[in-house]
C-alpha cells in the first residue's frame, strides 16, 4: 500500500533500486531447509514489478520467492495470518515470511491459475459472471476478522497531487477530497484490504474461485478504495464501475446513496495515488496517464 508520508523513497513500493542483489546459492539452501526439498529450478518471473522468482521442488510443488522492501509499513504477518478456509470464494496462497542476511523474503505457494479476470463486461455474460464472483470475494475479505497486525490505510496528502496532476482544479475538487482524506479512519465502510489489486494480482482459477495474490499491503480502511482500484487497474468504463458498486453495495446491504455518492471520489484519489507512484517507480505510467482526461471529466461533475 502507498502508506506513510509523500516521500518516496521510504515508500514500501519504491524498491526498485534499493533491493540487495539475490545471493541466489544460500537462498536455495535456505529454501530447501524450510520446505525439507530440494530446489529443482529457480525462474525470475519477467513481468513482476518486484524481485519475484517462481521455483519447481522436487517434490513437484510450485511456490514464489518474493524479496520484500525493508519499510516499517510493511504488514508481513497479515500475509500468514489469512485463513483462505475462512473466504470459500477466493483462493488465497499459504505463505512463508523468512529473513537472511538481513533481507526479508515471502514464499507463496502456487494457487492453481487459469488466467486474468477479465471485469469489463461488454455484454459478456461471462465477464459479469465474473463481476459477481469478484464482489462476493472481496466482500468476503472485507468482512474477515481485523487482525492486530493491521494498520489503518495511510494515504500521501491529496492536496500536492491535485496541484501536480490535476492543476488548475476548481476549489471544491480540493474540499471532496480532502473530506475523504480526512474520513480514512471514520468511515463507515470500513473493511480489511486487499491494498493492490492490480491485474496481476486478481485472477480466476480452476475451481471458479478469484485468485488473489500480494498481500504484504494489507491494511485497514474503506472498502471503496479496493473497489476504486478494481476500476483503475483493469479500465472499467464508468458505467461499469457504478454496477460493480451496485452490486457490491446489494451484497453489503449498505446505504447505497451514501456509498455511491462519494464512490466516483475514491476513484480519483486511488488514480491521484496512483499516478504518482507510477511516475517516481517509472512502473507503468503510460497506462495510468492515458486515464488522465477520464478524471478530469469525473471532477467537472464534482
Amino acid at each position: 500500500m502507498w502508506s506513510g508520508e509523500t516521500n518516496y523513497k521510504t515508500s514500501p513500493l519504491a524498491i526498485k533500486s534499493r533491493q540487495q542483489r539475490l545471493d541466489k546459492t544460500s537462498v536455495l539452501e535456505k529454501i530447501t531447509g524450510l520446505l525439507g526439498s530440494s530446489v529443482i529450478s529457480f525462474e525470475p518471473q519477467k513481468e513482476a514489478r518486484n524481485s519475484v522468482f517462481k521455483i519447481h521442488l522436487q517434490d513437484d510443488s510450485v511456490w514464489f520467492l518474493k524479496q520484500l522492501p525493508h519499510s516499517p509499513h510493511f504488514h508481513e504477518t497479515s500475509v500468514a495470518n489469512i485463513d483462505s478456509r475462512l473466504i470459500p470464494q477466493a483462493s488465497i496462497p499459504k505463505v512463508l515470511i523468512f529473513e537472511y542476511d538481513n533481507q526479508k523474503f515471502a514464499l507463496l505457494s502456487n494457487v492453481p491459475y487459469v488466467g486474468s479476470i477479465n471485469l469489463s463486461s461488454n455484454s459478456n455474460s461471462t465477464s459479469n459472471n465474473n463481476n459477481e464472483l469478484v464482489v462476493r470475494a472481496l466482500r468476503q475479505v472485507h468482512t474477515m476478522p481485523q487482525w492486530p497486525q493491521l494498520v489503518e490505510l495511510t494515504l500521501p496528502s491529496v492536496t500536492p497531487l491535485i496541484d501536480t496532476y490535476l492543476p488548475n482544479s476548481p476549489s471544491q475538487v480540493y474540499e471532496k477530497l480532502q473530506q475523504i482524506e480526512l474520513s480514512i479512519t471514520d468511515s463507515a465502510f470500513q473493511g480489511v484490504l486487499h491494498g493492490d489489486l492490480s491485474q496481476g494480482n486478481i485472477y480466476l482459477t480452476n475451481d471458479k474461485k478469484v485468485g488473489l495474490i500480494d498481500w504484504e499491503f494489507a491494511a485497514i480502511g474503506d472498502v471503496r478504495w479496493d473497489l476504486a482500484a478494481l476500476a483503475v487497474e483493469h479500465a472499467l468504463p464508468r458505467a461499469e464501475f457504478s454496477e460493480l458498486l451496485k452490486q457490491y453495495c446489494q451484497v453489503a446491504n449498505y446505504n447505497c446513496h451514501l456509498f455511491l455518492s462519494e464512490a466516483e471520489y475514491w476513484l480519483v484519489y486511488y488514480w491521484l495515488v496512483t499516478m504518482d507512484w507510477s511516475e517516481q517507480n517509472e512502473f507503468k505510467t503510460l497506462d495510468y496517464r492515458n486515464l488522465t482526461q477520464d478524471m478530469k471529466s469525473i471532477i467537472q461533475q464534482f
